[in-house]
């Protein structure tokens, strides 16, 4: 069997995008179909964006974590 050489299909670059005043890490209360929802931003981080990303997303779990108690979720630990 001979192998070829792999077909490239298409080639793509991830923007990071900043945001004036930094990265918004926040917490807005939307209502759908009549009920209050959480919505959680999180976006702007800008070229920190590998960095800082675990550490916002840290942050937006808190800001929702009355949600996840409500859903009996608690507080979400990781199984390594």
């Amino acid at each position: 069997m001979r192998e070829q050489e792999p077909e490239i299909l298409a080639a793509f670059a991830g923007l990071r995008p900043s945001r004036e005043g930094g990265a918004r890490v926040d917490r807005e209360e939307i209502v759908v179909d009549g009920r209050r929802r959480p919505l959680v931003h999180n976006y702007g981080a800008g070229g920190t964006g590998f960095q800082a990303g675990f550490g916002m997303a840290l942050d937006s779990v808190a800001l929702v974590d009355d949600v996840l108690w409500e859903l009996g979720c608690g507080t979400l630990q990781a199984r390594l």
